[in-house]
């Protein structure tokens, strides 16, 4: 059976806790009083710009979100393999087509030929090298 019962923290760890707490309110005061006066403005900008750079460089760290760096590798591997997959099907069709070129420069030159040798080259039998 399952252990149901609640465990208690000790005295040490809520003074911990609470001494956190207090650390966290009185430097927030003290951003506040630090705002509130001329002289120390511009660290409390400083301040807020270092805060604001961190946040942003730790947004990349998340789990979830498009602007976290796995999910964005991610996407630009997809990418990248839909490229590969397009340059593949290009050689494809590129080394079909030298093939093809070939053939049908062999059949204009066959044709030109019997043309040039007066012989007749119908429509019918050009169409028809061309279909096989």
């Amino acid at each position: 059976m399952e252990n149901l019962k609640r465990t208690r923290r000790s005295d040490d760890e809520l003074l911990s806790e609470l001494r956190e707490r207090e650390a966290k309110i009185l430097a927030r005061q003290a951003k506040k009083d630090a705002s509130a006066n001329p002289v120390l403005a511009p660290i409390v900008d400083a301040l807020d710009d270092v805060n604001n750079s961190l946040l942003a460089a730790k947004r990349g760290f998340a789990e979830k979100g498009p602007q976290s760096f796995s999910a964005r590798i991610a996407k630009a591997e997809a990418r990248i393999e839909s490229i590969e997959i397009q340059r593949a099907e290009a050689e494809a069709v590129i080394h079909s087509a030298i093939d093809e070129k070939a053939v049908l420069r062999t059949l204009l030159a066959s044709y030109s030929t019997k043309l040039a040798n007066g012989e007749d080259v119908s429509e019918a039998e050009v169409t028809d090298s061309l279909n096989s």
